[in-house]
């Protein structure tokens, strides 16, 4: 498991309180939609935090720094509604740095206990900072001293931009759609402060899964000691429900799924931590048909990407290979998880 370390000292945690006070007396989100989207360049290591203010629908107030053209693509799909606000993926998918005003009720211990550390004094509804970090595949977490840093960074640039946004309702949008005002902390030999800068923010696209070596040896074997059978399996991996807390931050692992469409019996499960991905993806597979009673007819997929990962075991043991939109086999194992 990897640690997060790095713990932010107390001056960090007393910059970033005070930019938040500044922030949240201004309500910004009084004038600004969270489609009031602007950038802030981190300074250290020049990734734009894509940042909207929330708060408008008078529910949750505060703002999130989209981390990234990985960030900003779970922001669009979550405004153009390809995601849905408040759904599973939301919490799996976000790249985000976040401050929330919460009661004090929704703060936990480690919230409270920097608060109190600092001496530091809030009260009444929405009157409390909360800071966390969101990673795909992790518990929402604490935040460290680099992404403290940031956020502290942003919480002052988004005060500068949304006091200009009051007076000039049309700034964000003046370049068009396709650019985005970025505020970026210029050195000179003499002087160093804050610029806009208008980007247009890179694409990102999900790394593609590519097949490891396949141990060809082995297909062999499975294929002259195994018939061909009718059945049909359905394999699926999604994030498992729970949290594992081992060391650091605590994740939600991976599981795995095969599962017979016509039973729906669970014929093989495994879990996966984040940083493992699909690396032993297809050795699963394979232990899992050299010990069934024979090969299935079909094997259908949700997943672009694990349709990839069979392709090479598939083929050789010809076994036709489906890729639909929905598993009815799995979403009922899934339904069974979470009851």
């Amino acid at each position: 498991m990897k640690k997060e370390s790095d713990a932010p000292s107390g001056e960090e945690w007393k910059a970033l309180f005070g930019a938040a006070k500044v922030f949240k007396k201004m309500e910004p989100w009084v004038w600004m939609d969270d489609t009031d989207l602007f950038g802030v360049r981190n300074p250290e290591d020049g990734e734009i935090g894509y940042c909207c203010v929330m708060g408008a629908a008078g529910e949750v107030f505060g703002l999130s720094a989209y981390l990234g053209p990985e960030g900003l693509m779970t922001y669009r799909k979550m405004v153009s509604g390809e995601i849905g606000i408040g759904s599973e993926e939301i919490l799996h998918a976000q790249k985000t740095l976040t401050v929330t005003f919460e009661d004090r009720k929704e703060l936990d211990k480690e919230d409270l206990q920097v608060i109190s550390n600092l001496k530091l004094k809030f009260r009444g509804r929405n009157g409390w900072p909360q800071f966390r970090s969101y990673l795909p595949g992790y518990v929402p977490w604490y935040l460290t001293a680099g992404q403290t840093r940031f956020l502290t960074t942003v919480l002052e640039q988004a005060v500068n931009v949304a006091g200009r946004l009051m007076d000039d309702p049309k700034l964000l949008g003046q370049k068009g759609e396709d650019l985005v005002l970025v505020r970026i902390l210029e050195k000179r030999k003499k002087t160093t402060g804050w610029r806009d800068s208008w980007i247009e923010p890179e694409s990102w696209e999900k790394p593609k899964t590519s097949s490891g070596p396949i141990d060809e040896v082995r297909l062999h074997r499975i294929r002259n000691q195994l018939k061909k059978g009718q059945s049909i399996w359905e394999i699926d991996t999604f994030y498992y429900p729970g949290a594992i807390a081992e060391q650091g931050r605590p994740y939600y692992p991976s599981l795995s799924l095969i599962v017979d469409r016509a039973s729906d019996i669970v014929l093989g499960s495994w879990l996966s931590a984040p940083w493992e991905g699909f690396s032993a993806f297809q050795e699963q597979v394979m232990n899992h048909l050299q010990n069934s009673i024979d090969l299935p007819r079909t094997i259908r997929v949700r997943k672009e990407e694990i349709f990839e990962l069979l392709k090479p075991i598939a083929g050789p043991l010809k076994i036709g290979l489906k890729q639909v939109e929905s598993l009815e086999g799995i979403r009922q194992v899934r339904a069974a998880l979470v009851q």
